[in-house]
């Protein structure tokens, strides 16, 4: 840490409130890195860019909490710290920073805010209730009474397309509506798998329990951390045994809808219905199946920001998918 914060090449992740201070130049973003000096709130050594520079996460000393809130630019205090010589700087979160930052920023983002929240929410020891410190690497937190070492915790959680072949050769997908989202978004099914289950019985459990459908495979296409606070979401396609069984569990899905490509599209393209943004998996799963990308809404930016995520917060979001 002491060489980290030494090295006139290393960089900081300033995060505030889960956002970034993103600068945008001629139409590109990239994260506003700070420059290590003396009193910043250091949280973590994340490790080494692709470049070799130390990363560093920070809390921001941010003084006025309108700034975060409204999105305003970086402010004066900080202007020295920014390395973006400066740029146009405006605060965001995950969801609206990931599509326009770079794969290796997107994977610092997501590491440095599933780590602050963690370093957030456990203060204190979970077995005997005395306060936890962090060492200095920011990667273990130590209770102050027994000196155990507490590690950052991820919860596993499925998200599953449902895809069914009838004997005429015909594919469907079916999608779901969940009772806290907008009436026209639709998306995969998703939940937390429980203690003692395996990967493939979270999967049927959570198709099942949500649209009636029972599968008969399950085949794991890929993963993706999503840090609100701490899961890494695990991607599959399931194929359902029967058509006729889907039905919404009527309370945290209120609809469920078997759709052909063509139908996808037509529901898509007329407004009907709108899919997950591009940074989600579950927008990767529906692609996988459609074959290509998907069919883009009217209204896909309208009233949801350049990222096309309905305003909800981020927990309610990992709840739900």
């Amino acid at each position: 840490m002491d060489s980290a914060l030494s090295d006139s090449s290393t960089r900081v992740l300033m995060l505030d409130q889960g956002k970034v201070p993103t600068a945008w130049s001629e139409g590109r973003a990239g994260v506003a890195w700070a420059a290590p000096t003396e009193g910043l709130d250091v949280v973590a050594y994340l490790g080494t860019s692709e470049d070799r520079a130390p990363i560093l996460l920070a809390r921001a000393p941010h003084t006025r909490p309108e700034d975060i809130q409204a999105g305003d630019p970086w402010p004066e205090e900080h202007e020295q710290s920014s390395q973006s010589g400066g740029e146009n700087i405006q605060w965001l979160g995950l969801r609206d920073a990931a599509p326009v930052l770079s794969k290796e920023e997107s994977t610092w983002l997501s590491i440095g805010i599933a780590l602050m929240n963690w370093h957030s929410s456990y203060k204190f020891c979970p077995t005997c209730g005395s306060p936890c410190q962090p060492d200095p690497t920011g990667w273990v937190r130590i209770c102050e009474s027994e000196g155990r070492e507490l590690f950052p915790r991820t919860d596993p959680a499925v998200i599953s397309a449902v895809v069914h072949t009838d004997d005429s050769g015909v594919d469907r997908l079916l999608l779901g509506h969940s009772a806290a989202w907008p009436e026209d978004r639709y998306s995969t099914f998703a939940g937390f798998v429980e203690s003692g289950e395996s990967l493939e019985a979270a999967v049927a459990r959570e198709i099942y329990e949500e649209a009636g459908v029972a599968i008969d495979e399950a085949t794991y296409l890929g993963s993706q951390p999503w840090p609100f606070p701490r899961s890494l979401m695990l991607g599959f396609v399931a194929h359902a045994t029967r058509l006729e069984s889907a039905r919404p569990d009527g309370k945290e899905i209120s609809s469920v809808r078997w759709f052909t490509r063509d139908e996808l599209e037509a529901a898509v393209t007329s407004g009907e219905i709108r899919l997950p943004d591009s940074v989600s998996i579950a927008h990767h799963l529906i692609a996988n199946w459609y074959g290509g990308p998907l069919p883009q809404s009217p209204a896909e930016f309208d009233d949801r920001g350049p990222s096309g995520y309905d305003n909800q917060s981020d927990t309610e979001e990992a709840t739900q998918r």
